[in-house]
């Protein structure tokens, strides 16, 4: 264990052997965290960044977290669509539209089959 002090501008300076260890130099940005009551400084090295590459690179069959993120908001924008869509046209009947209507037709697609049906 090492030990530092923190000086008047609230500063603190990592030992000599230990920024060689894990390569930080100077402009090195670092990260901090609250774990536990502890703080844990965390350098972004290009070490730490080549050991984090791939991170979230999705199984074999299972869609991207880009993928998934795409995915929710069209699914917001299809419910959006359908808000607007009630509140300009139907606004004091309820929307009985199902889910899987709505994904299969389209909002406006989903709504003229409704109004038709009455």
């Amino acid at each position: 264990m090492r030990r530092t002090k923190i000086n008047a501008k609230g500063q603190v300076t990592i030992p000599a052997e230990l920024r060689e260890r894990f390569g930080i130099e100077k402009g090195t940005r670092v990260n901090w965290k609250e774990e536990r009551g502890r703080l844990v400084l965390t350098p972004m090295t290009e070490q730490f960044i080549h050991a984090c590459m791939g991170i979230l690179k999705p199984a074999p069959g299972e869609p991207s977290a880009f993928d998934e993120l795409f995915a929710e908001r069209e699914r917001e924008r299809k419910r959006e669509d359908l808000k607007y869509e009630l509140l300009a046209g139907v606004k004091s009947e309820k929307a009985e539209i199902s889910v899987a209507e709505i994904c299969q037709k389209g909002p406006v697609a989903a709504l003229r089959g409704r109004a038709r049906r009455k």
